[in-house]
């Protein structure tokens, strides 16, 4: 299955793009989606615990699952000032 996977902000910055397409065998929660794009960017786990996730335009909880052609949004924190 594949998810697009949206960056903003320090997590688009450490992946290097704004944009994400991940190739998933199963269905998978929010939580371990983030984990296998970590794998792939090892700077993005440092701020797992505080993302926020976005489900094809409405927020959602990390234990939410993921299906094939879902649009995924990473939202860090706001920083700045």
């Amino acid at each position: 299955m594949k998810v697009d996977v949206k960056l903003f902000a320090v997590l688009r910055e450490i992946a290097g793009r704004e944009q994400v397409t991940l190739e998933l065998p199963e269905p998978v929660a929010l939580t371990e989606l983030f984990e296998q794009l970590s794998a792939d960017h090892p700077g993005l786990t440092r701020y797992q615990t505080i993302t926020s996730f976005a489900l094809n335009g409405e927020y959602a909880e990390p234990a939410t699952i993921v299906n094939d052609g879902d649009e995924v949004a990473l939202i860090p924190p706001i920083s700045g000032g």
